[in-house]
């Protein structure tokens, strides 16, 4: 279980909302289950042939470019935190150039939702500097009350509320 979910860490900038759909198998690793463990369940089985689906897919991800106007969209809960990159093409369209999620930690899980949708600005902000250092961005989430926060924190950055 360990093996096949670091390969799915390896690729889960590829596939949306990974850390959500791996919820159930990340479990199966906790060193306070026993070592032999009962055959799996509903939800186990549907966690993972939905990952090894989604893994053997087309991928459907655009290469960044060094012109395009981007968008960082930002979903937040008390189980994870979820942004992606898109980016505008010579076409027009915006094509994704990455998804990317993580879990919560126990401590995180306590914040209020604004601090949990500051926290995944900060970190979509962070893991994504390479992209946004210098280009002008527009940053979408769903919290009214950050709109002041982000408008503060880069200046080259658009903020638009869903």
């Amino acid at each position: 279980m360990k093996s096949f979910l670091g390969m799915c860490g390896v690729y889960r900038r590829f596939v949306a909302d990974s850390a959500k759909i791996a919820k159930p198998l990340t479990a199966l690793t906790s060193t306070k289950l026993p070592k032999r463990l009962p055959p799996p369940r509903e939800e186990e089985t549907k966690a993972f042939e939905d990952l090894r689906r989604r893994l053997l897919a087309a991928l459907i991800l655009a290469l960044r470019g060094r012109d395009g106007h981007c968008i960082v969209d930002l979903d937040a809960s008390y189980e994870q935190l979820c942004f992606c990159l898109q980016q505008q093409h010579p076409d027009g369209e915006y094509h994704p150039i990455g998804y990317y999620s993580s879990a919560l930690l126990p401590a995180e899980k306590n914040y209020f939702s604004t601090e949990i949708e500051a926290l995944g600005v900060a970190w979509a902000v962070s893991y994504l500097r390479s992209y946004l250092e210098g280009a002008e961005f527009l940053f979408r989430c769903a919290h009214r009350a950050l709109l002041s926060v982000l408008t503060n924190m880069s200046p080259n950055a658009r903020i638009n509320r869903w």
